[in-house]
């Protein structure tokens, strides 16, 4: 009889050590340690790493570790632990102009030095295929997918008697912002049952000084259990992001919140948003947004198909699924 206070554990006892960014990629290592947990290994999340933890864990899986954390997971190696390394961007090719150059980009003296040093010593695992000739590294490619235990993906839109566009992302998304600014400026001018809601950069925002009040919403930045509360406030989401080497490389994240969400979706042409497919509809670069976006808001029966067909496709990215491919890797690496 097991003791209050006690779980079981399966055998052999492995300790596994999830070391979250601080990153918008969070969510993928928390849902992994979620189901690695409910799996029966011992599951510890961190942000801050003492390096006595060195010592304490048998595995060490790590989203997109900083200069620092590089140097702490060498350590690990060098001890005998097996370290995982999730990547979910190519740090390469950031542009200057994404505030994160300085910091994980080329704009840092040493990071891509000590980064390049430590990831063939590594097991790692990947957001997109495209990562994998980025980094030039085999890897396992583990898609991103959604908590299927949230509530909120699953709520009923906040009524409005204006069709709301909405936008979400970070200060890193100000350049591919500017493909739709113009559009939006129009569409907001000549038609006034439309809506512009903008999550997370209040400096986006701002560019809109000039909109009523009743046209436009600011959604804070959330933590991740209540982020999908936010598309309760769409009716489209808007996903523009520049045809750079970089953004290539993106996941498809965007349209999987989309489809859970039943919000269809307009998106730039490229690779991880047309493989996607299902729930909206890819602009070319160079192509008509303010069309676009006023045929899918003039046509409800569009929209719900989109709809319908996202929330359908997103199924396949609960993170239970997803959770499997992390349970073999953890299985292959116990039994090396």
């Amino acid at each position: 009889m097991t003791r209050p206070g006690f779980r079981d554990y399966r055998a052999p006892y492995t300790s596994i050590l999830v070391i979250k960014s601080n990153g918008v990629s969070d969510f993928r290592v928390t849902l992994a340690a979620r189901h690695l947990e409910a799996a029966g290994y011992h599951v510890e999340i961190i942000s801050q790493v003492p390096y006595y933890s060195a010592s304490q864990h048998d595995i060490f899986l790590c989203s997109r570790p900083g200069e620092d954390m590089c140097k702490f997971l060498e350590l690990c190696l060098r001890i005998g632990k097996k370290v995982i390394v999730d990547m979910d961007d190519d740090f390469y090719n950031i542009s200057p102009k994404n505030s994160a150059y300085n910091y994980v980009g080329a704009g840092h003296p040493t990071y891509h030095i000590t980064l390049k040093r430590l990831l063939p010593k590594v097991s790692l695992t990947y957001s997109s295929p495209e990562l994998i000739d980025r980094y030039k590294l085999p890897g396992l490619v583990i898609p991103n997918c959604f908590d299927e235990d949230n509530e909120l993906w699953h709520g009923t839109k906040f009524k409005s008697d204006k069709v709301r566009l909405g936008f979400t992302g970070t200060a890193t998304h100000r350049e591919d912002f500017r493909i739709i600014s113009k559009s939006l400026h129009w569409i907001l001018k000549e038609r006034k049952d439309i809506k512009l809601v903008i999550g997370v950069d209040d400096v986006i925002y701002s560019e809109f000084s000039d909109v009523p009040l009743d046209q436009k919403l600011f959604l804070p930045p959330m933590p991740y259990n209540l982020y999908p509360a936010s598309f309760l406030y769409f009716d489209i989401l808007l996903a523009p992001l520049l045809n750079t080497v970089f953004n290539r490389a993106k996941s498809d994240i965007k349209l999987v919140e989309a489809g859970i969400s039943k919000t269809p979706w307009l998106a730039s042409s490229l690779p991880a948003y047309e493989q996607w497919g299902l729930g909206g509809k890819c602009v070319e670069p160079g192509g008509d947004w303010t069309k676009e976006i006023l045929n899918l808001v003039d046509d409800k029966d569009l929209a719900k198909k989109y709809a319908e067909a996202g929330y359908l496709k997103a199924q396949e990215r609960t993170s239970a699924k997803v959770a499997e491919l992390w349970l073999n890797l953890i299985g292959g690496l116990i039994n090396e």
